[in-house]
């Protein structure tokens, strides 16, 4: 599934740029959408998230290569309750969904890149 694919290639580059603050990437299951999660307390340490975030939608080869976009409503959202960071991308084979946000909430667990499923686990989901 392309899906799985994109999620694993974003977890590989966010994982690189972002080492310390990058949390998980996932589907968002009943869009299909692509959702990146960020510890906001550790990326003001690493870097400008919002302004490489901004410039990955011009020329990152993988959101070109999934035909990823973003959604505006759900571009930067901060849950203060965590101190996580979304972003999501509306896929090709995605819906839009006006809210969402607080069902993310709980796919969230609080830690290093990849939680819930890490990068080995997604590479073998994607294959």
């Amino acid at each position: 599934m392309r899906g799985n694919e994109c999620v694993v290639s974003l977890t590989e580059e966010l994982s690189k740029n972002w080492p310390e603050s990058f949390l998980q990437a996932f589907l968002d299951p009943p869009s299909g959408n692509v959702v990146v999660v960020f510890d906001a307390e550790k990326c003001s340490r690493e870097g400008n998230l919002l302004a490489y975030m901004n410039r990955m939608l011009m020329d990152h080869l993988v959101l070109k290569e999934f035909g990823l976009r973003r959604d505006a409503h759900k571009w930067g959202f901060i849950d203060k309750g965590t101190s996580c960071v979304f972003f999501c991308f509306v896929a090709p084979w995605g819906k839009y969904r006006p809210t969402a946000p607080l069902e993310w909430l709980s796919r969230v667990e609080r830690g290093r890149k990849g939680q819930g499923m890490n990068v080995r686990s997604q590479k073998e989901n994607a294959g």
